[in-house]
């Protein structure tokens, strides 16, 4: 079997899916496919919501020992490690709480106590909290008091309506937070609205202590767009948290709202993608497709169909994939450029030119382009030559070098 098939069994596990062949599929594995499932599993961060999924359907005692005793062993430490650093997150939320600093926790933060059925099913290497620019000062010190620290040297002087986040870590426990003023990056076109995300964001609990999060819709549509624009559809632990969202509130969700809204953010491209390339892998329904104009629907399945198939290659695909989303993005001008990139990569995998002297944008568009394709070669084989032909190639020179790619 290939990987991609063992993917798609793991999903359509984590998505709670009801199907016979699901179940005879698992009777059918030797146990060379349960060392393919758990090194799979384990390297994606997907092997603790795996064993939990396979609990509730009382499958674990039919578990090879082996693949039991390593799937139990790493929820259970998720499981341990994720107490210990909520007891850390709600103590802060509490002083959050008394300076009156609303604060707004996003993505696994959330997810992983209201929306998966323990904690001990999703592992999260950080938490993400939002709040206000305005609060940013009292907020970091309220963190620095409470013993965390960040790589900044100098949190004073920044213009915080500027920043995108902050990283914070304390040591004992281990426990990272990044605190973000704003959701948008800003090497992207897509422009969240902050104040929507704020007048729309719905009161929870962490740990017990009161906090916002994100309204369900908002949460979808932000979850679709990091796990496809940042983690390049690779994350696929970003993946099973929309399809534990989606299962958990598959009637409470309004698609057209959903549609509306990321239009209206410029993010319906890449949700479109990730829902669809969802679709592909899982079966699980994709209702905003129905929303898409003709010429959408047809671009976006015939991208996601080839994603799909790509998703567990290795990484000269991966370059492939990534192109594909640039290509989304991209303006109509630079796209004839983007498929003689994706061309040249599959003609010569380890000669590859990227001409982008006469693209007929900016420099800085260039740049940010460029720089995203040489931050994922740093990923790919040592054997890999890249050569980038720029009308700036003193820092393009610097980077290539600097990753040992210029040759």
């Amino acid at each position: 079997m290939l990987e991609l098939d063992y993917l798609k069994w793991i999903l359509s596990i984590i998505g709670f899916q009801d199907s016979p062949e699901i179940t005879s599929r698992f009777y059918e594995f030797t146990g060379e496919d349960w060392d393919q499932i758990l090194r799979l599993a384990l390297r994606e961060h997907m092997a603790s919501c795996l064993y939990y999924r396979l609990k509730q359907r009382g499958l674990d005692q039919d578990l090879p020992i082996f693949a039991k005793g390593k799937l139990r062993s790493d929820f259970t430490k998720t499981l341990a490690r994720n107490t210990i650093r909520y007891n850390v997150l709600g103590l802060l939320l509490d002083k959050f709480n008394e300076a009156d600093i609303p604060a707004i926790i996003l993505k696994g933060g959330y997810l992983a106590e209201h929306v998966y059925d323990s904690i001990g099913m999703r592992p999260m290497s950080d938490f993400d909290l939002l709040i206000n620019p305005s609060h940013a000062t009292k907020a970091i010190q309220i963190m620095q008091d409470s013993g965390f620290s960040s790589v900044e040297s100098d949190l004073s002087n920044m213009n915080f309506n500027k920043i995108r986040c902050i990283h914070f870590y304390t040591g004992h426990p281990k426990v990272k937070i990044d605190l973000h003023f704003n959701l948008n990056d800003s090497k992207s076109s897509v422009r969240i609205k902050m104040d929507e995300i704020w007048s729309r964001s719905q009161n929870t609990s962490i740990n017990g202590v009161p906090v916002l999060t994100l309204s369900l819709e908002d949460h979808l549509i932000f979850m679709s767009f990091h796990a496809g624009y940042k983690h390049v559809l690779r994350g696929f632990r970003y993946l099973v948290d929309l399809i534990v969202l989606m299962s958990y509130a598959e009637k409470q969700i309004d698609w057209k709202k959903i549609d509306h809204t990321a239009r209206n953010w410029g993010c319906e491209k890449v949700m479109y993608l990730t829902l669809e390339v969802l679709h592909i892998l899982t079966g699980i329904n994709n209702p905003v497709v129905r929303l898409q104009s003709r010429q959408e629907i047809k671009t976006t399945q015939k991208i996601a169909a080839r994603l799909s198939k790509q998703i567990c290659s290795d990484w000269c695909d991966e370059i492939l994939v990534f192109s594909s989303l640039i290509y989304m993005f991209a303006q109509p001008t630079l796209r004839k450029k983007i498929k003689y990139f994706r061309e040249a990569i599959i003609q010569k995998p380890q000669m590859t030119i990227i001409s982008t002297t006469n693209i007929p944008n900016t420099q800085e568009a260039k740049h940010r382009i460029i720089s995203r394709i040489i931050d994922r070669s740093k990923f790919y084989l040592p054997s890999l030559w890249l050569f980038v032909l720029h009308s700036n190639k003193t820092i393009l020179y610097y980077k290539l070098k600097k990753l040992g790619l210029y040759r």
